[in-house]
């Protein structure tokens, strides 16, 4: 996803940003962080451990970092 930012500052100069977003599923997140040594991967849909459902306000996930 890329985005084009246009700021008008004070003094009437035009400056221009651009920044891109990746999006990822949920699950794709998991197995990113499982593919690098994560443990006990979890998803939730908010802070109180909630289940994660198409209407959910967030997607948390939490995991463990192994030991070393």
């Amino acid at each position: 996803l890329h985005k084009l930012w246009q700021y008008t500052l004070p003094d009437g100069r035009v400056v221009e940003h651009s920044s891109t977003v990746r999006l990822y599923l949920p699950h794709g997140v998991a197995d990113l962080l499982r593919g690098v040594g994560f443990e006990n991967v979890e998803i939730h849909g908010d802070v109180d451990a909630s289940p994660l459902e198409l209407d959910s306000r967030r997607c948390i996930l939490l995991a463990t970092r192994p030991r070393s």
